[in-house]
């Protein structure tokens, strides 16, 4: 089993502190000392990112541009990271402005999270039907809304959640592998099936309408009015694959509120009663996919946005732009439970000399799904020459490390182009192997 040195340390542990915390309560049927020191000690990590560790600078992203949709009408555009035009230089409300993409590393963003939550439930998150099997399914472990943003967004005075909670730096966290933590509640001491990250809204800082190519987008973020497209209403929802038979339309399959991660085959996610530091960490491909799209909107006009790159799942162009807005369905979900106290880290020592910005190295468990476009890595890197490449916090277990290339150059390393066989030992160690990865 992927992690079965974890339950046999709880063992360990709990016969441990029953005889050590006998006279506080260790037994005792209530919420005694030792719940609450479990608890007490878990922290909440959430990255924005494939990788885990040491993910590439906004910069070296598809050479600082932001990706394009190449089946959606954009061939206007021009690019800032190209030197085709200058978001300085030019006024706002000029049209070669309106039409020049920001580059990669300049694009505003704002993210507002309403909260984490964990379940043990059996059953899928599609059996919740109402409020009430909302509360059955899920318990909430850390509900203090946080702001996320790349810049500030205040006005004279304006509401400014993001500064007034240094969301600034939080933001710089969560993009740069090092992870923003995010205030925990209690947790309750169980085997966890589902985790979900509840995001109330994120604008990305650039849009505008074909038609009026003067008219630039607004969105209202933290009851400001801020430049850019409010991005839930879009990538909110998938189109559904085409129905057999196709009078039996299911509609648009819902695939972000929450963002959600489902143990699978292989897969383990543990909270165990141990008196030790654990970090709970969830992560989701945002900052690796950013991509300008184009969509029909309800008046039938061509708003074009930077959202999620579409690598997993396309937006339709039907004649009518019935559904061509649905943009959902490519940012995936993984979260892990670690102890610092029992981790290992993994040093890969690379031959190829040329550093790549579309290849990775990906830690799945043993039993995992191969070649799965369904969960992301356990753990990742980008796959850089030499000895730089580093996999931490890597619990107990039999892994499978693998090359992963970005084949269709769009941000999502979808292709697997080899893969090695990994024994993590339960003493915490350093783990130095060479395993090829990249252009010769």
């Amino acid at each position: 089993m992927f992690f079965r040195y974890t339950l046999i340390m709880a063992f360990r542990v709990s016969v441990f502190l029953c005889f050590t915390l006998a006279q506080i309560g260790c037994g005792y049927q209530g919420s005694g000392l030792f719940s609450q020191l479990v608890s007490s000690r878990v922290r909440i990590l959430l990255k924005g990112t494939y990788a885990t560790d040491n993910p590439l600078e906004f910069t070296q992203i598809n050479e600082n541009r932001i990706f394009v949709d190449t089946d959606d009408q954009l061939t206007d555009l021009r690019h800032q990271a190209s030197d085709e035009c200058s978001l300085e230089e030019q006024q706002e409300g000029d049209i070669d402005y309106l039409r020049c993409v920001p580059s990669y590393d300049n694009i505003p963003m704002y993210i507002d999270i309403g909260g984490v939550r964990l379940s043990s439930q059996e059953n899928n998150i599609d059996s919740i039907q109402n409020v009430n099997d909302s509360d059955d399914f899920w318990e909430t472990v850390a509900v203090r809304r946080q702001v996320y943003c790349s810049q500030t967004y205040a006005t004279n005075g304006s509401i400014d959640s993001c500064s007034d909670n240094n969301g600034i730096e939080k933001f710089q966290q969560f993009m740069n592998g090092e992870g923003a933590e995010y205030p925990a509640s209690n947790i309750s001491s169980q085997n966890y099936l589902h985790a979900g990250v509840f995001i109330r809204s994120i604008v990305t800082g650039w849009g505008n309408f074909a038609e009026l190519p003067t008219r630039p987008t607004f969105s209202d973020f933290d009851s400001t009015l801020v430049r850019g497209a409010e991005l839930l209403p879009l990538i909110g929802f998938s189109n559904p694959e085409e129905p057999e038979p196709p009078a039996l339309n299911p509609g648009p399959i819902s695939e972000w509120f929450p963002l959600h991660f489902r143990i699978g085959q292989g897969q383990e996610l543990f909270f165990v009663p141990e008196n030790i530091p654990a970090v709970l960490e969830i992560r989701f491909n945002i900052k690796e996919n950013l991509m300008v799209h184009s969509y029909q909107d309800i008046s039938n006009r061509s708003l074009r946005v930077i959202s999620f790159s579409d690598w997993r799942k396309g937006h339709q162009h039907t004649e009518d732009g019935t559904n061509s807005q649905y943009l959902g369905g490519n940012v995936l979900t993984r979260a892990r439970f670690y102890y610092p106290q029992l981790v290992s880290q993994i040093r890969i020592q690379n031959p190829i000399t040329q550093d790549s910005s579309r290849h990775y190295y990906g830690l799945y468990g043993i039993e995992e799904e191969i070649n799965s476009v369904n969960h992301l890595p356990y753990a990742a890197t980008p796959a850089r020459g030499g000895d730089n490449n580093v996999l931490n916090f890597i619990m107990p277990g039999q892994y499978r490390l693998e090359c992963r290339y970005d084949e269709v150059q769009d941000g999502y390393p979808e292709t697997m182009l080899n893969s090695m066989e990994i024994s993590v030992p339960e003493e915490s160690s350093q783990i130095d192997i060479e395993f090829s990865c990249g252009d010769p």
